[in-house]
């Protein structure tokens, strides 16, 4: 005849798993919230450049609110640039990790994101912060292929969707056509300049399934044929009609991360974009 567990062994076994649980949980969070300050810490860094800049201009011209002077032909042009090239609110953040090669602000939150790109060890920083010290939500970047300069490379950034809502998990909300409509474009600022995107297409996909949408299998687009077979497979994968196209010469950039519309680990949603000429996109 077997022998019960003795009343208090079950309860001592049931109070440490308990603990353990509580442990990993509590680690979780605790992890959750110093990633997202580092975060805030960099958007904050961004926005301390941008006003040094501001004052810089202001004491240049005499307007310390900068206000104008009342000569119609006066007026206070901000140093855009520092003396390295780069747009001045990215210049110290370069400084620090030269990995950085652009900023994404996420539509319908007051963040933005650094993005990396590592070529020879592209998901480097799958599980790497900043300041390249271990991180389970990792920072925002390309793959290698992506090529900021050629209007045919196909412009692909990861970044993870998290359960505690940081990152990249309010791209989610594109799911739904009523955010969109609010939200129809994005920016994302090179080094060198800022850029709007316009959402095309919003695609969730199993990955792990036999017939699905492989938006991540196009690295550039060698002719018009290619590009608009590329367009259309993503117009038809989307879950609603955006009513937006593209034209071959025009840049695509893919915001790629996990979706949990599906069991298992193959869930991924990507917002298709297209980059809008120059001259459409608004100063930060």
């Amino acid at each position: 005849m077997r022998k019960k567990l003795p009343y208090y062994l079950v309860g001592i076994a049931c109070l440490a798993v308990f603990l353990f649980s509580g442990h990993k949980l509590a680690n979780y969070y605790l992890s959750a919230y110093q990633e997202e300050s580092l975060y805030q810490d960099l958007n904050q860094q961004v926005q301390d450049a941008q006003q040094a800049a501001k004052d810089e201009a202001n004491n240049q011209t005499g307007n310390e609110d900068g206000s104008d002077s009342g000569d119609e032909d006066s007026t206070v042009e901000l140093p855009l640039y520092a003396e390295s090239g780069r747009l001045y609110r990215y210049d110290a953040l370069y400084l620090q990790n030269n990995d950085l090669v652009g900023w994404i602000y996420v539509p319908g939150t007051d963040n933005g994101y650094p993005v990396m790109q590592t070529p020879d060890d592209e998901e480097y920083y799958l599980r790497k912060n900043f300041y390249r010290k271990k991180s389970s939500g990792g920072t925002p970047f390309l793959d290698k292929d992506s090529d900021l300069e050629d209007p045919a490379s196909r412009v692909m950034v990861y970044g993870h969707n998290l359960k505690s809502g940081g990152m990249f998990t309010p791209f989610t909300k594109y799911t739904k056509a009523s955010h969109w409509k609010k939200h129809p474009t994005f920016t994302f600022d090179t080094l060198y300049e800022s850029r709007t995107y316009r959402i095309l297409a919003v695609v969730q996909v199993d990955i792990n399934g036999s017939d699905h949408f492989a938006y991540y299998a196009y690295d550039r687009f060698s002719s018009a044929a290619s590009f608009n077979g590329f367009v259309q497979e993503a117009k038809d994968a989307s879950l609603y009609d955006t009513g937006v196209t593209a034209e071959y010469g025009q840049q695509i950039m893919i915001i790629s991360t996990c979706s949990y519309h599906v069991d298992g680990d193959g869930g991924r949603l990507a917002i298709i974009a297209v980059q809008e000429p120059a001259e459409s996109t608004p100063a930060q």
